[in-house]
């Protein structure tokens, strides 16, 4: 217990009353000083650092909500359609922090070109092998295979984004990796329909 606490007093401004007795024991003294002092600036630098990553992550964020504001203000846009506005910006980079998507990591854009289309082609080729044409464009041709899941790109929504509206043309096809999907029809008497993880949608 003694030599524990005279170890802890060393890495600390506490003092005890153990002191070095000759040259040899000062001068084991002095180096764990220097190891506590070394360690005690290593382990504040660290929480520094982390504590302004975090300020600067919480600046940027109020940055994009002020922007967003001082737009629905300028354009004097209704009360409800702000706070809708406002609740959909925030549920989106809930979304964006919970899952990481290729085109968020900026070094892998400068990857040459054909490391990329493998990239793409492990990424997004067990997503789509569930579909029969795609499956089929698998067997018979890798290379339009793979042309297809370089052409493809990752999309995060949150609970109660809308993917698409009724009518609008249908220029996409969305396969879900996680959630569900409900289509809805406003006014009308039809039971909504899901879509669950490994369903496609919106085929033309």
């Amino acid at each position: 217990a003694t030599s524990f606490h005279w170890s802890i007093t060393q890495f600390t401004p506490a003092s005890m009353e153990i002191t070095p007795t000759n040259a040899f024991e000062r001068a084991y003294t002095i180096s764990l000083i220097f190891c506590g002092l070394l360690v005690f600036s290593t382990l504040l630098g660290s929480i520094t650092n982390t504590m302004n990553f975090l300020r600067l992550k919480n600046m940027q964020r109020k940055s994009v909500e002020n922007l967003v504001k001082r737009y629905i203000s300028d354009q004097q846009l209704s009360l409800q359609l702000g706070t809708k506005i406002m609740t959909s910006v925030r549920r989106v980079r809930k979304v964006q922090r919970q899952r990481l998507h290729s085109s968020e990591v900026v070094p892998l854009k400068s990857l040459p070109i054909e490391i990329r289309k493998q990239l793409h082609e492990e990424v997004f080729s067990p997503i789509i092998e569930g579909h029969p044409l795609f499956s089929h464009v698998r067997t018979g041709d890798m290379n339009l295979h793979r042309t297809i899941c370089h052409a493809m790109t990752e999309d995060s929504s949150a609970s109660g984004d809308e993917i698409f509206s009724r009518g609008s043309p249908a220029t996409e096809m969305y396969f879900i990796t996680g959630g569900t999907v409900t289509y809805e029809r406003p006014k009308s008497q039809e039971l909504a329909t899901q879509r669950h993880e490994g369903d496609w949608l919106c085929e033309a």
